[in-house]
């Protein structure tokens, strides 16, 4: 009995491991093109709603 919930607790903190390098992963892609530099924003604060976006 003990080895079935030694096996389920790997297999939990093996999904738990599983999750976070794909969420990790998730993050990268999401992100990647934040390294991009923006010519029009001076203060470095980023686009706030200073000037609204013409649609």
């Amino acid at each position: 009995m003990e080895i079935y919930i030694f096996g389920l607790g790997v297999f939990v903190v093996c999904l738990v491991i599983a999750s976070v390098f794909f969420v990790n992963q998730e993050e990268t892609k999401k992100y990647n093109d934040i390294d991009e530099a923006n010519e029009m924003d001076y203060d470095g604060m980023g686009n706030y709603g200073r000037f609204p976006n013409k649609k």
